[in-house]
């Protein structure tokens, strides 16, 4: 296992570390990555965004060095943080599941268990997300 804390994750869409999923969450105060390993082989990659009202968690699973199975789990505070009432049980979550073949999203189930076809516009939207992502996380080291 190897953790990489305070990663470097770019908002701006022109730098070679932009992070989609980073982007998309609000405020974002620190992200990190855990990568683990079965010897030589990564099998799982997870990172995590932490921001004042948010926090994001994608788990990059892989077997013989392909990308098969993302899981990102979102986790939404009903204050900040810092703010004097903030209590860490009031929340709303939502869960996404992504199933890959090489460089194509082959399905995806949300939070309420209902599978998202290819017709949906924003299937095509996630592949591209995903992929981009998970070769941004691979090459952080």
């Amino acid at each position: 296992m190897i953790e990489l804390s305070d990663i470097e994750i770019s908002r701006d869409t022109t730098s070679e570390k932009y992070s989609v999923e980073g982007a998309e969450t609000y405020r974002p105060a620190a992200a990190r990555i855990t990568k683990f390993f079965d010897g030589d082989e990564l099998v799982k990659l997870v990172i995590t965004f932490d921001s004042d009202r948010e926090a994001l968690i994608s788990a990059y699973y892989f077997q013989e060095g392909e990308l098969f199975f993302v899981d990102k789990s979102k986790t939404i505070y009903h204050r900040p943080k810092w703010h004097n009432e903030f209590n860490a049980s009031e929340i709303s979550t939502t869960s996404s599941h992504f199933y890959v073949k090489g460089q194509s999203l082959l399905k995806w189930v949300d939070s309420d268990l209902l599978s998202i076809g290819k017709s949906n516009p924003y299937f095509a939207e996630q592949e591209k997300t995903i992929l981009s992502d998970a070769n941004l996380y691979l090459a952080i080291s």
